[in-house]
């Protein structure tokens, strides 16, 4: 076990309370597009949930894919955290997957309709001194996970792709389109023909 797994506390609950007065995810929203309830997000690297939390908050189906055992159940208890809660509604519109997202993509049959969603904010990591406490615990307990360039190949044949990079980052490839925030930037991808 991780030896500051203990004294981590991971809840979805204080997350929504903090965003619902909150517009600072709204670029994530914008690289989305706009809502449809036949839409499936894929979010290929989960991590601590904060997106797949604020995408389900605003109505979308959202499949989280997160490969660390660890993680995976740290996650698992927020959201059973959040079905006990009055944001029940919320948390039925998550699905969490303990597999490697790579492999889900190998397989993967298209649905109806599909937007993949990859967090590559790793590069960062020359910044640990400086980054907010989740990040420096994600760094420490999944070490280095850069595989954001293999994801965005696997996921494009498939459907829209957004990647979440620090804005001193470059893309990994041309993107279609450009959401800029003051630190992070989304490089949205289209569906590319297999």
């Amino acid at each position: 076990m991780h030896p500051k797994l203990d004294n981590y506390q991971l809840s979805w609950l204080e997350l929504i309370e903090k965003t619902r007065q909150n517009s600072g995810k709204e670029n994530l929203l914008k690289a989305v597009g706009k809502f449809s309830e036949h839409i499936t997000i894929y979010d290929l690297t989960a991590g601590l949930g904060r997106d797949t939390v604020i995408l389900a908050r605003h109505g979308f189906k959202v499949r989280a894919f997160e490969k660390n055992p660890v993680l995976f159940a740290l996650l698992q208890k927020a959201h059973q955290e959040l079905l006990a809660s009055k944001y029940q509604e919320i948390a039925k519109k998550i699905t969490l997957i303990n597999q490697d997202s790579l492999e889900f993509l190998a397989k993967h049959q298209p649905g109806e309709t599909e937007i993949f969603y990859i967090d590559a904010m790793f590069p960062e990591r020359k910044k640990s001194a400086l980054v907010k406490k989740d990040m420096q615990f994600l760094q420490q307990l999944v070490g280095d996970n850069d595989n954001a360039a293999e994801l965005l190949q696997a996921a494009q044949p498939f459907g829209k792709t957004i990647l979440k990079r620090p804005k001193t980052a470059p893309p990994l490839s041309s993107p279609h389109h450009i959401v800029k925030g003051s630190k992070i930037i989304f490089y949205i991808y289209s569906k590319s023909p297999y």
